[in-house]
């Protein structure tokens, strides 16, 4: 695209085409990071056995264990490259997690 600025809204600066590569990058690392830590989980591992029988508590688990994978594995590449990064990475991987698994 050509322009000259980009006005993201965040916080205290704007923005240049380095931020929007790096935003991509970011993005595509969240993605297979999720569809990893979906594939790669199982349903149930770890589960307290009193709540073997509760679906919900089944399920909560697993999208959790799911969330909790993909947090861990981006960690290391990415919470020194972006601001927010321990606020905001849960967020993001339980939203691609939840989206990958509907899709």
């Amino acid at each position: 695209m050509d322009w000259d600025t980009f006005v993201g809204g965040h916080v205290a600066r704007t923005g240049t085409h380095a931020d929007v590569k790096v935003q991509a990058e970011f993005n595509r690392d969240v993605k297979q990071t999720a569809a990893t830590a979906l594939a790669t989980t199982k349903p149930g591992e770890g589960l307290n056995p009193l709540d073997k029988n509760n679906p919900w508590a089944f399920f909560d688990h697993y999208i959790d264990r799911v969330a909790a994978k993909c947090v861990n594995t981006l960690r290391p590449k990415w919470s020194t490259k972006l601001a927010g990064f321990d606020v905001y990475i849960w967020d993001q991987c339980y939203a691609m997690e939840q989206s990958l698994r509907i899709e």
